[in-house]
């Protein structure tokens, strides 16, 4: 182990705990070979100080902290500081319990972390519970192939790991992404492990740009929730199509809204459809669905940011915040859209400022939180250099009252949005249930279809709001829905029509408008009541049944059962012989009656 700094703190006993506590420039721990503390925790913080200071945890050997047999489970934490600190995560890290109990516990986390293409994480416990790896930065892209990076500013292209790198670490421990902005699937993620995973997804918002899968065993999803004693809203936005999450038998769990609706800008193309297939797992819904929250969404075109200002003030466009400020005082758009995010420039691109200042010079923050100055012309304005140009900042001193205005439309940026509902719903638990807990109901612009072996609706009459002229139909594959103890529960929702004996993906629909549809075919008895009589004639003729004579048992669920049309008038005696307490039977009744 190598470390560098002006002051070090290295302790060795239970645990191993190594820490650059100041570094007057930079910060270096370095581990090629291997750092073991089983039943311990391992603790490698390299946090710099200063202005000029940045900070690197190089890993590309061993560090095992395992589970030990008398069940003291182990821990490794790998952190550097959220502004100019980074990791660089290869090798093996090691919190797994192989002589029993349950695995430990692995945390990477700084203000940007690069993930080796051949690193392995494992916490995997065949005795016990399988532990979970952790990783925490602002923003985080789930991208395609292998390795990535992860960085804690908005938007950099650096918030990256691929879906390769994530489907081998779920392979040999749960994973949980905790993002203090949002995760976004930018490419299709298929799980092929050999085991039974756990994906933690905690941020305000997941972007579904891609579908979310797995090919072999449960994958279980947390769209969101308490982590950390941080609740994460866990919002979900669809866009960019319909997307559709399949789990295998894996647990689904929204903690928050979903929506994927049309942008202000109006050249998104939604509403798109969502559907959650879960083959036996469970689907529960612990917040309104109705698409009331904010996004940010990316265009490409001009910019024209209108505003009020004043000869040599300071001005700052800050992007990440969405805010401009003059002299240090926030000041109030009055025309066009403030981008948000990272802004991106293409090369020759003129962005008219109107600055001025010591030789009109203009700062522009770039994602990784370092600065580039450029010249403006007499103009004051700036034409962006050879390879382009990315900032989440600009810093100038304007001439006269001015806004910010790119006309070419060479500059790609985000804008917030509400995120709107999503057209139509489909959640399709097969053996498992779904949940609807109180104030979860489910509004959408399309139609809502649920298929599930336990429907348990905890949010009212109002539960399932379709769009206009849209219907919503539950379809139970319960045994007895209607037993107090293991049936559903309708919760007060009303529908159009009932349908019995009805299986999703095969029955016809026999109503229209909202529905609820079971599996579950009851039986309903006919029976004879009261008397009739005749004169012996020698045959077991009945002929004088009245409407009277026949009753019908009870129905399930709130039904009534009635008869209606035409009873028959005859039926015949159990006995042609005199007497009294004779049976009779009727035949013909058809389930038109």
């Amino acid at each position: 182990v190598l470390a560098s700094g002006s002051q070090v703190l290295l302790n060795l006993g239970g645990s191993v705990e190594l820490q650059v506590e100041q570094g007057a420039l930079d910060a270096l721990i370095e581990n090629g070979g291997a750092i073991m503390a089983d039943g311990g925790s391992i603790l490698l913080t390299a946090e710099a100080v200063g202005d000029l200071s940045g900070s690197v945890i190089n890993n590309q050997g061993i560090i095992e902290a395992q589970t030990l047999a008398t069940g003291e489970k182990g821990e490794i934490i790998l952190k550097g500081g959220m502004e100019n600190n980074s990791i660089r995560v290869g090798g093996r890290l090691d919190a797994s319990a192989p002589q029993g109990g349950d695995g430990g516990f692995i945390e990477t986390s700084a203000a940007h972390v690069l993930f080796d293409d051949r690193l392995v994480v494992t916490t995997l416990a065949p005795l016990g519970k399988v532990g979970t790896w952790l990783i925490d930065p602002d923003f985080i892209h789930i991208i395609a192939g292998s390795g990535g990076s992860v960085s804690g500013l908005p938007s950099t292209g650096l918030s990256e790991i691929g879906v390769n790198t994530l489907n081998t670490a779920l392979t040999s421990s749960n994973v949980d992404l905790q993002a203090n902005q949002e995760i976004d699937f930018q490419v299709a993620f298929n799980y092929t492990g050999t085991r039974d995973a756990v994906l933690g997804l905690y941020a305000p918002v997941i972007k579904l740009g891609a579908d979310i899968s797995s090919a072999t065993n449960k994958l279980g999803l947390n769209f969101g929730g308490t982590y950390s004693s941080t609740d994460y809203a866990g919002s979900v936005y669809v866009f960019n199509g319909n997307r559709v999450i399949s789990t295998k038998g894996g647990d689904v769990y929204f903690n928050g809204n979903i929506g994927g609706g049309l942008g202000v800008n109006g050249n998104l193309s939604g509403p798109y459809n969502l559907t959650v297939n879960t083959s036996g797992g469970s689907i529960t819904h612990a917040s309104a669905v109705n698409g009331t929250f904010d996004v940010i969404n990316d265009y490409t075109g001009p910019i024209d940011v209108g505003f009020s200002s004043h000869p040599k003030e300071m001005i700052v466009l800050d992007f990440v915040n969405g805010v401009v400020t003059r002299d240090g005082s926030p000041t109030s758009i009055t025309s066009g859209i403030m981008p948000r995010g990272v802004v991106s420039f293409v090369a020759g691109t003129e962005i008219l400022l109107n600055a001025k200042g010591p030789n009109a010079q203009v700062t522009f923050t770039k994602p990784d939180n370092s600065t580039v100055t450029l010249t403006a012309n007499p103009g004051g304005h700036i034409v962006v250099p050879v390879g382009g140009l990315e900032c989440i900042k600009i810093e100038y001193e304007v001439q006269s009252a001015s806004g910010v205005s790119v006309p070419s439309g060479n500059v790609t940026y985000g804008v917030v949005e509400n995120a709107g509902k999503i057209n139509n719903y489909i959640a399709n638990a097969g053996a498992g249930s779904v949940t609807l807990n109180s104030g979860a109901s489910i509004a959408v612009d399309g139609n809502i279809e649920i298929a599930t072996a336990l429907f348990d609706n905890n949010a009212g009459s109002s539960a399932l709001v379709p769009g206009t002229s849209k219907y919503w139909r539950v379809w139970s594959s319960n045994a007895d829905p209607f037993d107090v103890t293991t049936g559903d529960n309708a919760g007060g929702l009303t529908p159009n029509f009932k349908q019995y004996n009805a299986t999703y993906g095969s029955s016809t629909v026999l109503g229209t408008g909202n529905g609820l549809l079971y599996t579950f075919a009851p039986q309903v008895t006919i029976s004879l009541i009261n008397t009739i009589s005749k004169t012996y004639n020698g045959n077991t003729n009945a002929t004088n049944l009245l409407s009277s004579n026949y009753t019908v048992s009870s129905g399930f669920g709130g039904d009534t059962v009635s008869l209606a049309g035409t009873l028959p008038s005859s039926g015949t005696y159990a006995s042609k012989n005199v007497n009294t307490g004779i049976g009779v039977t009727a035949t013909g009744l058809s389930t038109s009656n």
